[in-house]
């Protein structure tokens, strides 16, 4: 019989994978290995007078699952909930991983279009204080929805003004946010950090880049990075005991 297996020592470098596939700035998209950092594609945009709009720190994941439960699971804990439509892609094609990761609840709310509203969002914040009852915690949308629409900046200010002001956050899932852009023919700030979000998942992969998802950290409100995420947090949760209190 085979003895014990001996523990390995094992690191997985993407030195290797740090180079520009394609950059057309004319375009305004760049495809880059995993192995680039954030500051090397900052400096890149800047050579041709260009720049990301996203005042955050960000870290790199592979897939948009991963990007989506690694940044909620940075504002969340157990016994907290998500609000989202029931529509959405954490709810119905990331294979139940938002829930078994965070170990946290999501409330789905039926849509005619696959967009939340304060409306419909306060149907469902109900049960808060009661210790029976999962908290509602994150609010979250995709832009652009998985029915095709998009939220202006407007209705994005809007829910994060009802989720501050109700003790939510509010995370996007920008698995189209490029595309949001260009149809809204703004910058991606105007309807993301500076309309309030909290936790923003960028898709790289529809973007042109390789094999990658982003996520950032808001300096406004940033919680500890882990080692590895891709979102863009901006509040981490109440500690237990302040909670109870």
């Amino acid at each position: 019989m085979a003895g014990p297996v001996e523990p390995a020592d094992l690191e997985i470098s993407t030195i290797a994978l740090r180079g520009v596939l394609q950059y057309e700035p004319r375009d305004l998209t760049i495809s880059v290995g995993a192995g680039v950092s954030w500051r090397e594609l900052t400096y890149m945009a800047g050579e041709n007078r260009q720049m990301i709009p996203l005042d955050a720190q960000v870290f790199f994941v592979f897939g948009g699952t991963g990007a989506n439960v690694s940044g909620l699971s940075r504002v969340l804990f157990p016994w907290q909930a998500v609000i989202c439509a029931e529509t959405a892609h954490i709810a119905c094609d990331e294979a139940g991983a938002p829930e078994r990761f965070t170990g946290s609840k999501l409330i789905t709310v039926p849509t005619p279009d696959g967009k939340l509203t304060p409306g419909l969002v306060a149907r469902v914040v109900t049960g808060v204080g009661v210790e029976h009852h999962s908290q509602p915690r994150v609010v979250s949308i995709t832009q652009v929805s998985e029915m095709g629409t998009v939220y202006s900046a407007a209705e994005v200010r809007a829910l994060a003004d009802f989720a501050h002001t109700n003790d939510l956050l509010l995370h996007m899932d920008g698995a189209r946010l490029a595309n949001a852009a260009v149809s809204l023919d703004i910058p991606i700030a105007a309807f993301t950090t500076e309309a309030g979000v909290d936790v923003l998942s960028f898709g790289g992969t529809r973007t042109a880049c390789s094999t990658a998802k982003r996520s950032a950290s808001s300096d406004r409100r940033r919680p500890s990075a882990p080692g590895t995420s891709a979102t863009c947090a901006s509040r981490r949760p109440s500690s237990p005991a302040s909670a109870a209190s």
